[in-house]
């Protein structure tokens, strides 16, 4: 097999150029901190009751929170826009799988 195998760089760019018009491609990570951008299956992610099946322990009407330190940064955030929400938001993995 020496000799006869050629690496396609060329091939390379197309794969990178998929993933934005795939989201699929980006499946394991589709959940992540709207601050940070921690992945929600990460270790130092916070859960509810610290288990992953309980969903996570802060989130927002605009996305999900990995810790208390991310979701006092948001707050201040939306403090300071004058956007901050006038009611809970419901829990988005409640809302996502409710049908």
């Amino acid at each position: 097999m020496t000799g006869n195998f050629t690496l396609r760089y060329d091939l390379i760019p197309l794969i990178v150029q998929t993933e934005p018009e795939h989201p699929m491609l980006a499946r394991p990570d589709a959940y992540r901190c709207i601050e940070c951008g921690l992945s929600y299956r990460a270790p130092a992610f916070n859960y509810y009751h610290g288990e992953l099946e309980q969903g996570p322990a802060y989130w927002t009407d605009r996305g999900i929170l990995c810790s208390p330190q991310c979701s006092l940064t948001h707050h201040k955030k939306r403090r300071d826009e004058g956007t901050l929400p006038q009611e809970p938001a419901p829990d988005p993995f409640e809302v996502q799988f409710r049908r």
